[in-house]
């Protein structure tokens, strides 16, 4: 008798949990704007969280890196003391001049920060691209070519490597791995090319979480998949995704949580989710946005950040397409959006040089102690 009361009351709790599930996934958020950071005197290109979400990396079109305290932000937005104008320098940590203009920024699992952006050569413009380290006292410094831009830049988990998109129709990467000559001395390591001959200039990148497979996107919407050695350097195309073709230029490029998907989307505002393994498109989502120009997902729930160059900001929900909130109210257009690792914030960066935090009003998970 017992053991058939635990068995009602183990489903009566599977039902309700479900049913709280099925309600949160469903019900509207609503975003409220708690902090904006102003310093850039520039707009807002990039942004980056560290993954304990203690400090936002900002990259302007003025060519400045902001590191900010954003732990004291969340402190500061906790004891009820919401700043939406004036200075914020005090939340500055570190602030360097990079390049001209700062394109893409990227950090990834171990704390390794890569900042690409555009400098001058000779007469012309060309890439230059800072990694830092919590080893290394200096930034590792990479120069790139004349007439070569970067436009997108992702990080090996375990920092074997940094994939580069840019405007000249090729891929580069460069090892992170220290390697040694024949006489024991290390060798700097370099930009290399290697994947030539893609059919257009390459806007976006993605590292699998499983790190085996590599995609590049860009201008035109083609979509194409490379297998990858350990270290990366030597990919072979496996697919091409035509499913974007001849449409609209990929401008948000991200694989799902589990590896099982790939999320792309392009500046026509439509999103597609493909199952990696077929190519085949699960879902499709349009009218996500006036030109929008960049991708986040959710660190647990299935949601995607779109920013727009209408101004506005919107969460959608992966798996059925149902909008989640729409917010944020940058002049001139959102540039950026990210989700704090904790999933309870987000940031969003735009033309009106300012970034914007906004709490999504969802409660973190307590962590249990042991």
């Amino acid at each position: 008798m017992n053991s058939l009361k635990i068995i009602k009351i183990s489903i009566v709790l599977s039902l309700h949990l479900s049913a709280c599930l099925i309600a949160r996934a469903q019900s509207k958020l609503n975003p409220k704007e708690v902090f904006v950071l102003s310093g850039h005197g520039g707009e807002v290109q990039a942004l980056a969280f560290n993954p304990r979400g203690q400090v936002l990396c900002s990259g302007g079109g003025e060519g400045d890196a902001i590191w900010w305290n954003f732990a004291a932000i969340l402190d500061s937005v906790k004891k009820g003391s919401v700043v939406l104008s004036g200075s914020t320098s005090a939340y500055e940590v570190q602030r360097k001049h990079v390049a001209e203009r700062i394109s893409a920024i990227s950090c990834n699992k171990l704390e390794v920060l890569a900042i690409s952006g555009v400098t001058h050569w000779g007469n012309g413009f060309g890439s230059s691209l800072e990694v830092y380290t919590q080893f290394q006292p200096e930034p590792l410094t990479f120069g790139g070519n004349a007439a070569w831009s970067f436009t997108s830049v992702d990080i090996h988990s375990q920092s074997a490597y940094i994939l580069m998109g840019g405007n000249n129709n090729e891929l580069k990467a460069v090892s992170l791995l220290q390697k040694l000559d024949n006489k024991g001395k290390v060798v700097p390591n370099r930009i290399t090319k290697i994947a030539p001959n893609i059919p257009d200039q390459v806007w976006r990148v993605a590292i699998h979480p499983r790190e085996s497979l590599v995609v590049a996107a860009g201008r035109n919407g083609w979509i194409k998949y490379y297998s990858v050695s350990p270290i990366g350097l030597d990919p072979k195309v496996v697919a091409n995704d035509p499913s974007h073709q001849n449409r609209a230029g990929i401008v948000g490029l991200k694989f799902s949580r589990d590896g099982r998907s790939l999320l792309s989307l392009d500046s026509s505002g439509e999103l597609h989710v493909s199952n990696i393994f077929d190519g085949e498109t699960k879902q499709q989502y349009n009218g996500l946005g006036k030109l929008p120009g960049w991708l986040d997902i959710h660190p647990t729930e299935s949601w995607a950040l779109i920013p727009s160059m209408d101004g506005s900001c919107r969460i959608i929900d992966i798996s059925t397409g149902a909008k989640l909130a729409e917010f944020a109210h940058h002049e001139g257009g959102a540039n950026v959006a990210v989700f704090a690792p904790d999933g309870c914030f987000v940031a969003t960066g735009g033309k009106d040089h300012k970034i914007r935090i906004w709490d999504l009003g969802i409660q973190q998970p307590k962590k249990s102690r042991r």
